[in-house]
């Protein structure tokens, strides 16, 4: 409906699906019942961080990895996709609508994201 009427919160929308499909695809990676294979990705990841509930981590604040942090390290292909849509979404959020960014391209990332978990491709580099 949102996106019928070509409105910017169907961007959040968007970006709220691709957060639950990385949601998902971190709960379900293997690479996270191996802690070698994890932290010779990254010393710091630790099999926990799987279950991240924020967008971003607060090492200082012992908050770990955000789910932005981990698909930046684990999803890197997907990385550039959610970016934009986590941007775009609080560009609608907190300012003025999403600007230059177009619902069509939004749409497109969630597509390929939502596509790339069903494929079983949203997983850690072997």
């Amino acid at each position: 409906m949102l996106m019928g009427q070509r409105n910017d919160w169907a961007g959040v929308c968007f970006f709220y699906a691709a957060y639950h499909q990385m949601c998902a695809a971190l709960v379900s990676d293997p690479i996270f019942q191996d802690e070698a294979r994890l932290t010779s990705i990254n010393v710091y990841l630790t099999r926990m961080d799987c279950y991240a509930e924020h967008h971003q981590g607060h090492p200082k604040r012992g908050r770990g990895y955000g789910i932005s942090d981990l698909v930046r390290i684990l999803y890197r292909t997907y990385s550039p996709m959610y970016e934009q849509l986590h941007s775009a979404s609080n560009d609608v959020r907190y300012h003025a609508g999403l600007g230059m960014t177009s619902l069509e391209e939004l749409e497109e990332h969630v597509s390929c994201i939502t596509q790339a978990f069903n494929d079983g491709k949203l997983l850690a580099p072997a």
